[in-house]
């Protein structure tokens, strides 16, 4: 079987862990946020966590895990999960700038391992970093310098640099100019 055909079943399979049109509408009619998460915790949200934001973190997690190891297309792997390694690198320049300690303001989500890249990054050594990720970092180091880093990147830069990453894994003929 290939890798694409089992991801698909293996999808399909996690349809009957979905919330469902009843319980969705069971939820918008409930009268509090704890009713409703008791009415998505019916169809194992949260899988077995007791509070809303540990049930998220454990889905964020059965999904990033899913991302990693069932995904059969590199490409489409690293479309969902270089957009952590910008969130990461912005805590780490933050947090190298600002002197905080950058331990609870970054995930293990992204491509790029967190300690190697907080390392780069202290280091400012972006060398073997993905393109649009080095030039990121290189502005936020020059926007830090000028006292104009408030926020360093925006949504739409993070939005542009992961999808110029993207696209260039899967085109690698197109220069950065063009992307």
């Amino acid at each position: 079987m290939s890798d694409a055909i089992f991801a698909g079943v293996l999808a399909i399979s996690y349809q009957s862990k979905l919330i469902g049109k009843d319980r969705y509408n069971r939820m918008l009619d409930s009268s509090s946020g704890i009713s409703a998460f008791k009415i998505a915790q019916e169809a194992n949200f949260g899988l077995g966590a007791s509070n809303l934001k540990a049930a998220s973190a454990k889905e964020t997690n059965a999904l990033i895990d899913f991302i990693k190891n069932q995904c059969p297309f590199v490409q489409i792997k690293e479309y969902f999960l270089s957009q952590y390694d910008f969130l990461n690198a912005e805590a780490l320049v933050k947090s190298k700038y600002l002197k905080l300690d950058w331990s609870n303001l970054v995930s293990n989500y992204g491509l790029i391992d967190v300690n190697s890249l907080a390392q780069n990054i202290k280091d400012d050594d972006y060398e073997q970093l993905y393109p649009s990720l080095k030039m990121a970092l290189e502005n936020a180091d020059k926007m830090f310098v000028e006292g104009t880093a408030e926020p360093i990147f925006d949504k739409s830069s993070k939005d542009a640099a992961t999808k110029s990453y993207s696209f260039r894994k899967n085109r690698p003929d197109q220069p950065y100019s063009s992307l």
